[in-house]
């Protein structure tokens, strides 16, 4: 276990889950790991959408490009 992608938010995790290399590989046991403690830092949760369609906002946006 690499202790580096404890540090990954979710979006970046999700983002590269079915890349076909070690990145990949860690990334999707990290996602296995934090649905088994049941963690989530609110990045990869979709939000939905306004009533005119256009996709909500996400809160945590600006914690995907600094962590990434």
């Amino acid at each position: 276990m690499q202790l580096e992608y404890i540090y990954k938010t979710d979006a970046y995790l999700w983002k590269h889950k079915d890349d076909q290399d070690t990145n990949g590989k860690e990334c999707r046991r990290e996602i296995q790991r934090r649905k088994m403690v049941g963690f989530t830092d609110g990045t990869a949760i979709d939000r939905g959408v306004n009533l005119d369609g256009t996709a909500k906002a996400n809160p945590y946006a600006h914690l995907i490009s600094r962590r990434s």
